[in-house]
């Protein structure tokens, strides 16, 4: 009796982990070129949360170096999208250190209105962008819901 208990526990429980589906993230990069020199780079991250076991989360997502070193992170929209995320969802943007270089300003987020940052506030300026940044996301568990955060650089 036992080995059916463990066997159908195991048939169930591998059943339940392919249900469950991932949440992705799609980053888009766009770029503003005036009088010829580029001036802004957004990036564009959109989120749809995972399904049952995985419900609501969305993978962490690192901007490689290689397309914002260099630059200053002006500002954070958060746009809570179709079938909103979770009331107070939090976002860190962490540099390779772990430092959260929105210094806290993306902690709960709202459901159903888009809400903008300015970066630059703070006492140093706009942050400036030296490596890998890692767009973290928690305190989400709505499944399917579909959110979109866009970051804005700057050059100058």
């Amino acid at each position: 009796m036992k080995k059916y208990f463990l066997a159908l526990f195991l048939v169930l429980a591998i059943a339940s982990q392919i249900w469950a589906a991932a949440g992705t993230v799609v980053v888009v990069e766009d770029k503003v070129v005036i009088e010829g020199k580029m001036a802004k780079k957004i990036i564009t991250l959109t989120c749809t949360g995972g399904t049952a076991g995985e419900a609501g989360t969305v993978p962490n997502t690192t901007l490689p170096a290689n397309i914002i070193k260099g630059w200053y992170l002006y500002s954070a929209e958060t746009n809570p999208g179709a079938g909103p995320p979770d009331a107070n969802y939090d976002i860190v943007i962490n540099d390779a250190d772990g430092v959260d270089v929105a210094n806290g300003l993306l902690m709960n987020r709202h459901t159903s209105t888009t809400e903008l940052v300015n970066l630059g506030m703070g006492v140093y300026g706009y942050p400036l962008i030296t490596g890998a940044l890692t767009i973290v996301q928690t305190n989400q568990t709505t499944a399917s819901a579909v959110w979109v955060i866009t970051l804005t650089f700057v050059s100058e």
